[in-house]
């Protein structure tokens, strides 16, 4: 369970929240199209869930065909701090100089 939890933080992984018409058809197709939803809940009307970047980077189609509307609410991972982080030189001088 631990090295799960290091992996999805390495790839990055996004947490949504959707509402739309047929939130139980859209895990149908990502079911179909092998995207994994991780801890999906939903209500009536409205999904939340986990899913990696790559995977939800595929349901744009699927959205649509569901009629759903997805959010992201947070975005969580290695990838996304990189991105922050990238043009500040001096952190990684700083931290090459820490281990040299």
């Amino acid at each position: 369970m631990f090295m799960l939890k290091i992996y999805r933080y390495i790839t990055g992984y996004v947490k949504f929240s959707g509402h739309g018409s047929f939130p139980e058809r859209f895990l149908n197709l990502c079911a179909i199209h092998s995207l994994s939803v991780i801890e999906p809940k939903v209500d009536f009307d409205k999904i939340q869930g986990i899913m990696s970047v790559a995977d939800y980077k595929k349901t744009r189609l699927l959205r649509r065909k569901s009629c759903m509307r997805i959010k992201i609410e947070k975005k969580v991972g290695l990838p996304f701090l990189v991105k922050k982080y990238k043009k500040r030189y001096g952190i990684l001088v700083g931290v090459a100089l820490f281990f040299i």
